[in-house]
């Protein structure tokens, strides 16, 4: 639990009031997707156990089994996202030090 509250450290950089610059800028985005992702995984994961419940309990009616298909690729697309925004910020800051 506690690795878990301490990946919620502050978010934004500390720097002084002249001395901001592209590197803080990069560490903010990046703080902000690497928080966004702790949140965005576990809701993903209800969000594919809910499409799967409503497919479940769909009683063989075609729009309630749609919704559910759709409730899961929505929620694995926007684990995708984040998770492809991630990388992109990762790669970034890796080919520019």
């Amino acid at each position: 639990m506690h690795h878990l509250l301490a990946s919620f450290a502050p978010v934004v950089p500390q720097c002084g009031p002249f001395d901001c610059n592209w590197t803080y800028f990069n560490q903010l985005i990046s703080n902000i997707l690497e928080d966004l992702a702790y949140v965005v995984v576990p809701l993903g994961g209800l969000m594919v156990v809910y499409g799967g419940f409503l497919m479940l309990t769909s009683g063989g009616k075609p729009a309630q089994i749609s919704k559910g298909k759709n409730t899961i690729i929505a929620a694995i697309v926007g684990n995708a996202i984040v998770f492809g925004s991630l990388a992109i910020v990762n790669l970034v800051k890796s080919f520019f030090g």
